[in-house]
């Protein structure tokens, strides 16, 4: 059940590795001013096809060249860092790259937070990469600029922001780029060139696990599950190293189908959990999720048949990379969540879970990314049973079962009745239901059950119908989901799911059973009864018999008594 997201463009995630070399001179004395309006061409290579290179200008020239003007936004925030009796240009000047780096990141920084008063420029010229990995910037005009580089989704890359400063001197253009201390040199076409640096953007990965009959169980993509049961995810987010990087924003975004959070489980491990949600390890990151006291974002809603709810988790990039900042890193968000009744609506038989993960530099994130999103499915399975006069296909009513997890358990599941368009089914009770009035543990035949683990139950005829006999034990039933690829498929494996008597004299009974061939996820079984013993009825032929040969014994007792009378008189 896949799902396309519009994915939102690309991140800047690296540190603005700007100019070593600083905004310390004015233009010389005496400078043509026509130099003003000259312009150069910047190719800027090892861009991606499809990726898009803008660039800013903050500060240029006034229109005599002998001094800076500044982008006012800019100049205000420079207001904020200097000291009371520096200019904006002296202040400038004092700075070394890493000082500039520093300034440049917190105003981009500012300008996009809510209500800074601050906002970046509009982009002075944009440029595609097509042919040869290069994005041209034609007419650059003197002044400084921040080269910001958009990836395309399928690209995924993350560029290193870049700048460009394109400095008068006297009636000609010196151009510094990238990491350069020394001016660029032209190249034979009298245009520059910049390589652009770029690094993979982080992943995530998502694995689920819910399969409560095997000890053996490991994270899939897939799982097994019945209603009401608990499922247990982890999202497994990969943080490439990024140098220079002092804010990220990390956010995974995850819509529930047909499940629900469970309030207060959410944790993030350095190590990958076990299949149980535990980590032997025991290294918990604390704080690493900013509002893990609020990561529900959309409370669990029913449309259609189907329930949906959405959650995030703001995660902390300081919390989360600690000393190791300028390394690689990956986490662990470790989450559960409960199978709800809308799983097993209408034609459902299944739960699905969807991330994906939203980050961007805190320096720009107004320029973000999205991944593709990851996603798990948690199947849920059926059975169906009928009941029929023994070795004959009439239907038998007035059977009542119970269901049980252990041959020898004595409390039996609790389900619901429920009533769908016309069809009847049971469900296991979910919540309150438990304890309500609804809840049921005797099932009448002919019945069918939605919402089961592929699990062992067992199946105990607890009432019998009138004129027959219970059998003598439980009935033990196997569902195993069939798998492909070390994924749970949705559908019942035929050759492993099966049913037995506990009890060999009940073997007769199993009439017929196996996957169903119309709902391959649902195990049909069809059982029999043996009838009570027959009795003599009154009024048979058996009597008429007896009281015929009454009667001629009785005649002829009286024959010879009479006879024998008369001989002796």
């Amino acid at each position: 059940m896949k799902k396309t997201f519009k994915r939102l463009g690309a991140v800047l995630l690296a540190a603005f590795m700007l100019l070593s070399t600083t905004i310390c001179a004015l233009a010389v004395e005496g400078a043509d001013a026509s130099t003003t309006s000259k312009t150069i061409t910047l190719n800027v290579s090892n861009v991606a096809d499809r990726d898009t290179v803008s660039a800013y200008k903050l500060v240029w020239y006034n229109d005599n060249g002998n001094g800076y003007e500044f982008n006012e936004g800019f100049e205000s925030y420079i207001n904020t860092q200097k000291a009371e009796s520096q200019t904006a240009e002296q202040y400038l000047a004092s700075l070394d790259a890493a000082g500039v780096n520093k300034l440049l990141e917190g105003y981009a920084a500012k300008c996009n937070e809510e209500n800074s008063g601050y906002t970046l420029p509009s982009a002075s010229i944009t440029s595609k990469a097509a042919t040869q990995n290069t994005a041209t910037l034609e007419g650059l005009q003197p002044g400084y600029y921040l080269l910001l580089t958009s990836t395309d989704p399928k690209n995924n890359r993350i560029y290193t922001p870049l700048s460009a400063f394109v400095k008068m001197d006297g009636d000609t253009l010196v151009v510094y780029a990238g990491a350069n201390s020394s001016p660029l040199k032209a190249e034979s076409d009298k245009s520059y060139k910049v390589g652009a640096k770029a690094e993979n953007g982080p992943t995530i990965d998502k694995k689920t696990n819910a399969t409560k009959s095997s000890e053996d169980a490991t994270w899939k993509e897939t799982a097994a599950a019945g209603v009401n049961d608990i499922v247990r995810f982890y999202v497994e987010v990969n943080i490439p190293k990024y140098n220079n990087v002092s804010a990220l924003n990390l956010t995974v975004n995850d819509t529930l189908t047909n499940l629900k959070y469970k309030e207060g489980s959410v944790r993030v491990y350095q190590n990958k959990p076990d299949p149980k949600g535990h980590n032997d390890s025991n290294i918990k990151i604390e704080n690493a999720i900013k509002n893990s006291e609020n990561v529900v974002e959309q409370e669990y809603t029913t449309s259609n048949g189907a329930g949906t709810q959405k959650l995030k988790f703001e995660l902390d990039y300081q919390s989360i990379m600690g000393d190791a900042a300028a390394q690689s890193k990956t986490v662990y968000i470790y989450y559960e969540a409960i199978m709800q009744k809308e799983a097993v609506t209408g034609t459902n038989h299944q739960g699905e879970n969807v991330a994906t993960l939203k980050y961007s530099n805190a320096a720009n994130p107004n320029i973000e990314y999205t991944t593709d999103p990851e996603d798990t499915d948690v199947f849920t399975y059926y059975i169906g049973l009928t009941k029929k006069k023994n070795k004959t296909d009439d239907q038998l009513k007035g059977a009542y079962f119970s269901v049980y997890t252990k041959a020898d358990g004595e409390e039996p599941l609790k389900f619901v009745k429920v009533t769908e368009d016309k069809t009847e089914y049971y469900r296991p009770a979910v919540g309150n239901e438990a304890s309500s009035a609804s809840a049921v543990t005797k099932l009448e035949a002919e019945f069918q059950i939605r919402g089961l683990d592929a699990n062992t139950y067992y199946l105990e005829e607890v009432v019998a119908p009138q004129g027959y006999t219970k059998p003598s034990g439980r009935f033990e039933i196997t569902m195993t989901s069939q798998m492909m690829n070390n994924k749970h498929t949705g559908t019942l494996d035929n050759s492993q799911s099966s049913i037995k008597a506990l009890n060999d004299a009940d073997t007769a009974l199993i009439l017929s059973s196996g996957v169903s061939t119309e709902k391959n996820y649902q195990f049909s079984i069809s059982l029999g009864n043996f009838s009570t013993p027959d009795l003599p009825t009154t009024g048979g032929t058996g009597t008429v018999l007896l009281s015929i040969g009454g009667v001629v014994l009785m005649a002829a007792g009286a024959y010879l008594l009479f006879f024998r009378k008369k001989k002796e008189n």
